[in-house]
């Protein structure tokens, strides 16, 4: 009974962090209880937020310097994305397009980067599948001959998707008020309402398509 309500716990979590949405269910003593990372004074004239850099060291902008714009977003219900069937993961897979990693070529001698947007919805079909294969979960994978490589397990990459989305949520912080249905638990929020401001994901992928893909051809 507690595994289920374990893993029940952890698929609301994960389709909050798909709208990247903060749900502020406690009140920390302190906001240090929540800065586990570095806090950057982001000022606007950096040369390093800017497209005329080198790509060598540490010499890069911080954002893909691309036009993107503001769209809205309307969160909705869909048979789409489902968590366990092979459709579904196919969809999950499919966010990224062209069977790439997520990653594009930047610069003259085409400096590989990971795009974040990809990066976070990768991160949420690692912790999907997390979810729904029970092999790999640490207490199926204990002794297994892959416990002795190097590389990380799933359970490892589930955990830092994790928290990396954590603070992708924090870094967003968006202060849109959601209306809750019910005072009983679980207090399902109505979002039927709710418009979200947002970066125009589709300009995103179509540069991506130009560029990323390319690349990966």
């Amino acid at each position: 009974m507690a595994s289920t309500v374990r893993w029940y716990s952890a698929l609301a979590l994960t389709s909050v962090i798909t709208i990247m949405l903060v749900t502020k269910s406690y009140w920390p003593s302190s906001i240090h209880d929540y800065c586990q990372y570095r806090y950057l004074s982001l000022d606007h004239q950096n040369p390093y937020l800017t497209d005329r850099t080198a790509y060598k060291g540490d010499d890069y902008p911080m954002t893909w310097p691309i036009s993107q714009g503001r769209v809205g977003l309307q969160p909705e219900d869909t048979k789409r994305y489902t968590l366990d069937t092979p459709r579904g993961a196919q969809e999950w897979r499919a966010l990224v397009p062209c069977s790439s990693d997520g990653t594009i070529s930047l610069g003259a001698n085409g400096r590989r980067f990971t795009v974040a947007m990809f990066h976070q919805l990768k991160c949420l079909d690692i912790i999907r599948e997390a979810l729904v294969t029970p092999s790999l979960r640490p207490e199926s994978a204990a002794g297994s001959d892959a416990n002795a490589s190097d590389s990380p397990s799933h359970w490892d990459l589930t955990n830092s998707c994790l928290n990396y989305l954590r603070q992708i949520s924090l870094c967003h912080g968006n202060t849109a008020i959601e209306s809750v249905r019910s005072d009983e638990p679980p207090k399902i929020t109505d979002l039927h309402r709710s418009t979200y401001e947002c970066q125009d994901w589709t300009a995103l992928y179509a540069h991506f398509m130009e560029t990323g893909c390319a690349a990966s051809a």
